[in-house]
């Protein structure tokens, strides 16, 4: 069965997720999530306090790319959240032309360390709509998807009561229902250096 992550983002600068031609990825912050979610699963972020409270985006993870393959296939270099490449050593280094994460600063938590790079999955969707600052409220009739909400603090939510997973459900359902997929507006902040890891949230 497919399963739902939800988590609370502080932080919209186009990123995590990362939006680019037609195609929705997740591959750096979020380590917890990435090295989880499966084809099939369903990923939700909604806005922290900072954003609004409201629904940033809705994703189907339709493709998974692991163990360093989104650095190294020549059909993925061109997205912004490509940070990271193969040195000549073998190494992974910091791509200098990269504007996310200065410096490789964040590397250890976007990668993992040498030699396993375990942290190094990606989540692509080809499925989703991405709202950014164009956020919508979550109805309030949906009261168990708020009281979850409500209680988040930090990290994401998998395992979900029978309600609340019902809420969301339906939330994604409505959001197809009235709203066209892909990308319907641009992220909330012009910093594209701050982490975005730094999200509320609730452990599994």
């Amino acid at each position: 069965m497919s399963r739902l992550y939800i988590y609370k983002m502080t932080n919209d600068g186009g990123g995590a997720p990362c939006v680019h031609k037609g195609v929705l990825s997740l591959a750096i912050c979020k380590p917890q999530i990435r090295s989880s979610a499966k084809v099939g699963d369903w990923v939700i972020g909604i806005g922290g306090k900072e954003l609004g409270g409201k629904l940033i985006y809705i994703a189907e993870v339709t493709k998974c790319e692991g163990g360093l393959s989104y650095y190294r296939k020549t059909e993925y270099t061109d997205r912004p959240d490509c940070i990271y490449e193969l040195a000549a050593n073998g190494a992974v280094e910091w791509r200098e032309d990269s504007i996310y994460h200065p410096d490789g600063h964040w590397m250890d938590r976007d990668i993992g360390a040498t030699p396993g790079y375990e942290k190094a999955n990606v989540l692509l969707s080809s499925n989703f709509t991405y709202f950014g600052r164009n956020s919508i409220e979550i109805p309030k009739s949906y009261k168990e998807a708020h009281k979850l909400l409500g209680s988040l603090t930090q990290g994401h939510r998998v395992n979900l009561s029978a309600e609340a997973l019902r809420d969301f459900q339906k939330l994604r359902d409505e959001v197809w229902s009235k709203y066209k997929r892909g990308k319907l507006g641009d992220p909330f902040h012009a910093d594209l250096s701050k982490s975005c890891s730094d999200d509320e949230g609730s452990a599994e």
